[in-house]
């Protein structure tokens, strides 16, 4: 007879301290996974994700959404800051790998939460408008209801800064019809489904670009 998975319970430990070692080491490997994949930041209040790091750690508890954003968030980009500063005073030949150092730069500032969100949030309706038929066609019918050009969104990647400067450029150009297209419940249910908002950040997702 197949034995089931018996489930830790975590109310049989002491909680950890936030502070404590072990406590700081999960939290930061919760945070570098969630950026690292582009997810927005709010999973961390997720049941499932918060099951799988209490049978890692018990007595664990992983933080929530603001104690990320405001804490952890904070350290781990003063860290990265100071660690690039020191790269910079401890290299003679620092031009030759300027142009490393600016994209270094560039993808540990998109690692912020909100950032990270806006851009997972505007890159998730160009994915659904350019692989679903019915999303696209309703794309180009509010381009057309707008006496707008008939033009496609461009995809980012997201090891690349210019590919994403050129997503957020033609995103912003066609705001009026992308704002429309959210408004259909196709679209709020693909954003709904992977707990993303359904508003856009268009005013952030604006200074990301002229930044």
């Amino acid at each position: 007879m197949k034995k089931k998975l018996r489930l830790t319970k975590k109310s049989q430990f002491t909680s950890l301290p936030l502070d404590n070692e072990r406590s700081q080491y999960l939290t930061r490997l919760a945070a570098e996974f969630l950026i690292y994949n582009l997810l927005p930041m709010s999973l961390v209040e997720c049941p499932k994700l918060q099951t799988i790091f209490t049978q890692i750690e018990p007595s664990y508890g992983l933080p929530c959404r603001k104690y990320m954003m405001k804490t952890v968030l904070e350290k781990m980009y003063n860290d990265t800051r100071a660690q690039v500063a020191n790269e910079l005073t401890n290299t003679n030949d620092w031009f030759g790998c300027g142009d490393h150092l600016i994209n270094l730069c560039v993808q540990d500032a998109l690692k912020l939460c909100e950032i990270s969100e806006a851009l997972t949030s505007i890159r998730k309706v160009v994915s659904h408008v350019k692989n679903s038929h019915l999303a696209g066609e309703h794309f180009h019918q509010q381009q057309f209801h707008l006496n707008l050009t008939e033009r496609q969104l461009l995809s980012g990647l997201v090891t690349r800064w210019n590919s994403t400067y050129y997503m957020l450029e033609r995103a912003i150009d066609e705001r009026e019809s992308i704002t429309l297209c959210l408004e259909e419940k196709s679209f709020q249910k693909h954003l709904n489904q992977a707990k993303l908002s359904t508003g856009i950040s268009w005013d952030l997702l604006t200074q990301i670009k002229v930044s």
